[in-house]
């Protein structure tokens, strides 16, 4: 991985991922949406997949 990307992560987990975790951040799909077929089709994450997730998080002790 090159500095610069490094850099970019970096700058990502210390100025955005807290928000982004809290909710301070929406994040907006509809422009990528509005061009792309697959989007379009894809289905909503659901809150039993959420759960899921959230589970084996914990049981990895990554929460």
């Amino acid at each position: 991985m090159a500095v610069d990307e490094i850099k970019l992560l970096m700058d990502f987990f210390i100025e955005d991922l807290e928000n982004m975790a809290c909710g301070g951040i929406i994040l907006d799909t509809s422009n990528t949406r509005r061009i792309s077929k697959v989007l379009r089709r894809a289905a909503l994450v659901g809150n039993d997949l959420v759960r899921s997730y959230i589970r084996q998080w914990s049981k990895a002790s990554l929460l």
